[in-house]
Order: C-alpha cells, then structure tokens, then sequence
C-alpha cells in the first residue's frame, strides 16, 4: 500500500507550459467530501486541473482515525472529478479526512489541503423522550459553514428539519415510542450554496417503555362537595407509576393528589371540594420523569337558592380549552330518593344559570337538578337536591300613616310582619313588637287559614294609640307545615312622612 507522509502543501505551485505561467492553490481542488445513500465516502474536486504539463489522473488518500499519515486509497484519469471510497466500512464508524494530489509523469504533486464530511452520531435518551444529534464539523473550507438537517420517520421521504443550522448538534424532543427515525446533515459552503458535503446517516428506534397511547378520564361526578372520577388507562403500558393531578388552572399549577401503579385502577373519590378544579391523568417512566398525560376535565361546581318562589342554580361557566353544553334535568325525586322517576330534560342552553319554579303546596317535595358539561371526550356532571324551606324576609321600617301599597311585597307600606315566600296556608307566627327598653307593647299571632295581610303590625300599641317615632324590635317565630321553624330577630324603624 502507498502512504504519502506528512506531506501538505497550501502554497501556490507555480508550472510553467509554453509562455504562460499557471498557479493553482493546491487546497481549491476538492470542493465536497460526503457520504452516499449506500453509506460510502465520495470525494468531489475541481476536474480542470489539465493545464500541469504531464498530469494523467489523480490519487487520493486518507486519514482514519487522526493517523499522522495518509494512506493511498486509489487513483482516477484525467478529467473524472468523484472518487467513491468504496473500501469503507459500513456503516461508518468514525470521521474520514481525505486529501489528494495530481498525478503527473515526473514526480508526485503536493498534497491537497484536508476535508472530512461531518461524521453524524445520534442518541437516544429514553428518559427525557429525545434524540440528539451530534456531528464533527465539516473540514476543508474557510469561513462559517451551515447546516442543513433532513430526516424522516418510519420510511417515508426526507424532509428538512431545519436550514441555515450553525451548531454542531440538533435536538428532536417529544419522541413517540416505537418509531423508526432517520436522519443525515447537509453541509453548505461558507460562499457557493452549490457546494455541499453530506454526512452518513443515521437511524434510531425507539423501543422503550412503552408509553400509554391513551390516558383519558372519562367523568367527573360532583355532588355534595365530594367529586367521583372515573378514567381509564392503555392496558398495555408498560409504564407502572401514575398520578392522578389537579390544579385550579387548566393549562399549568397541577398537582398529584393520587398515585398509583394499578393500570387496571378505574376510579377515585376527591373529597371535600367546594370550588372548581381541574383533573388530569399524568403517567411517570422509570427515570421519574414525565412521559406522558391525558386531557383534562374539570367539575362543575353548582349553587342552588330559593328566592321569591323559585330555585336559582348558578355553576361555573366553561373556559377556552372545552365546549361545554348544559343539560339541565330535574327528576322528581321523592323525599327519601328512593326509584327516582325518568329525568326531564330542562333546558339545553350556552348559560351558567337557570330558575324553575318551586311548587308552593308542597314544601315536602326534593328537588334534585343534575348539570352535564361535555368536555372533549369527557362528561362533567354535577347533581344538586334541596327541599324547599320558604324563605322568610322581614321589613325594615313601616308608615303607619300611609295607605300605599309596597309592590314587591303586596303589602302596604303601614303594615309589619314576616314575608314568607310560601303558600299562606301552609305556615302560622307569632310576632311580638318591644320597645328599646324591653317592654313588650305588640303581639300578633296568625294561624294556617289567617291571610298574612290580616295579621300584621300597623304601628299601634294594645291599646290601639299610634307608637311614636323610633326604633323598635322585634321577635318572629315562623313554623312551616313540615314542623320546621324560622325565628328572627332584629328592628323596624317607625316614621311618619
């Protein structure tokens, strides 16, 4: 084997044919050194090297393995400018530098100046879900080379990645498991983009842990603070740590409230809870990191208040991250809820609130109202059930003098006693009037049957005189007809306009 050792030249060679003198730098000859679809080096250089008197070809040489010297590779005749390195292993396991020199009938030529392709690595790190990319830059030219990174995935054609690349390496983050990459480095000249050496390629699989190709929690029951989820994971992970996370923001803040290693696991119980939250599945490889995570569902948390003879439901309304289409049901559910009949649906609307009218003759009566938000491929419900209690609101001051009529109330403006948001049958009182000193100078009392108008405090004293102006209290003990009672306390202002 021919070696040619520790010989460089990068000076201009001057030759002289005929009356003209022709100089060439010895390191403009090779243009690119890359390395072919068939994993081979190939070396490309400037072919018109004809004006040397007695050139015939071309040789060129090696350096593997940062070797002193370089090793004689093969020869090629005049005018051919690509030289295959066909005698390289496959694949390649380490960078190649090649040099050349022209071949003439007198004596050999110096050596060209050195090029080596990039020589691409790739790893895989099965922890944090990415392959890197790392090549030796390329040799030979001056000024900044770029890069381009083409890939592709599980076969198909390549693709770019990205263009204009100054650095050495090239992240891919996110990798799915068991999929087949790709990948090999284009280096562009410093001044001729039509000049460009191309590293080996590479191929990963990764075959990991397999992680779960679905996460999903597919409910969410709330009712009486206490929210029930149900979910499921991919059986055929083999990921074995999982953690069941909330937080009071849908996109960041979650936190673990439950782990487990169970896959076959398919429900929890989070209780108390009185306020919105956010629900997401998370599953952790074996590097304690986060490999995966499932879409997340929130409760619906509900309020449900009688005012003026009607139930008011207010809920949280839905965010940017969910289309949410309320259902409203009230099924008629008997006291101890035992075989509710069918539900009736309600109300199907875009809205955070609803009232429904409470059915004053009978206070036994439960009712129940179940909210259904449809949240991508989960259903967040929330159920609420109260009996009606008749609101009861007192007055503040009365006119004993006026004979106009509050409309809000229905009485009249010289009239004092419970308003009491109920059937007027259905619940009796006893109302007693004192002065600020103690003594009692009022007491009325109003039966099932007695119309609350008929039973009310005019302003006047037992003996029938008009009270003077001023603050007075009073004491009102209100039962229902379920036996239930309602005493209030406080004061009424007495005026005269």
């Amino acid at each position: 084997m021919k070696r040619y050792c520790c010989i460089l030249s990068l000076s201009c060679l001057a030759v002289f044919s005929g009356k003209a003198q022709v100089c060439q730098t010895q390191g403009e000859m090779i243009r690119a050194v890359s390395v072919n679809t068939a994993g081979y080096p190939e070396i490309t250089w400037d072919a018109s090297a004809s004006y040397y008197p007695d050139v015939v070809g071309y040789i060129i040489y090696d350096y593997l393995g940062g070797a002193a010297c370089s090793n004689y590779i093969g020869e090629v005749s005049l005018g051919i400018g690509t030289f295959t390195h066909t005698a390289a292993t496959v694949p390649l396991t380490g960078p190649r530098t090649y040099t050349m020199a022209i071949k003439t009938l007198m004596t050999p030529m110096p050596l060209t100046r050195q090029h080596a392709f990039p020589f691409l690595q790739a790893t895989y790190d099965s922890c944090t879900y990415a392959i890197t990319l790392q090549w030796t830059p390329y040799e030979g030219w001056d000024g900044t080379t770029t890069y381009n990174i083409y890939g592709s995935v599980q076969g198909t054609p390549p693709m770019i990645w990205t263009t204009g690349h100054t650095a050495t390496s090239y992240t891919i983050n996110n990798v799915p498991d068991n999929v087949f990459y790709e990948a090999y480095i284009v280096a562009i000249h410093p001044t001729d983009a039509t000049i460009t050496g191309t590293s080996n390629r590479v191929t990963v699989d990764t075959k990991t842990s397999q992680r779960p190709l679905s996460m999903e929690i597919s409910s969410i029951e709330y009712a009486d603070n206490t929210v029930t989820l149900q979910f499921a994971i991919d059986p055929t992970t083999h990921l074995s740590t999982f953690h069941l996370n909330r937080s009071s923001s849908p996109t960041d803040g979650y936190t673990a409230i439950h782990t487990f290693s169970d896959k076959t696991l398919t429900s929890y119980t989070d209780a108390p809870v009185d306020t919105r939250y956010y629900y997401r599945l998370t599953a952790e490889n074996y590097c304690r990191i986060e490999a995966a995570q499932g879409s997340f569902l929130q409760n619906i948390p509900m309020t449900m208040e009688a005012r003026e003879g009607a139930w008011l439901l207010t809920w949280y309304p839905g965010n940017a991250f969910s289309l949410i289409n309320y259902i409203f049901l009230n099924p008629p559910y008997t006291l101890k809820r035992l075989q509710p009949q069918p539900a009736t649906l309600l109300s199907q609307v875009l809205d955070t609130t609803y009232r429904d009218a409470i059915d004053l003759s009978n206070p036994a009566l439960l009712y129940c109202y179940r909210v259904e938000g449809k949240v991508w491929s989960g259903v967040s419900a929330t159920e609420i059930c109260q009996t009606y209690r008749p609101q009861m609101n007192m007055p503040d001051a009365i006119d004993p003098k006026s004979l106009l009529t509050n409309p809000a109330t229905g009485r009249q403006r010289n009239q004092f006693g419970p308003i009491v948001y109920a059937n007027p049958a259905s619940y009796r009182y006893r109302l007693e009037i004192y002065t600020r000193n103690g003594d009692l100078i009022a007491s009325i009392e109003k039966n099932e049957s007695d119309s609350p108008l008929d039973k009310s405090w005019t302003g006047m004293n037992r003996h029938g005189v008009p009270v003077q102006e001023g603050v007075y209290l009073y004491n009102v003990q209100v039962t229902y007809a379920d036996g239930q009672t309602d005493i209030r306390t406080g004061s009424v202002t007495v005026i005269y306009e």
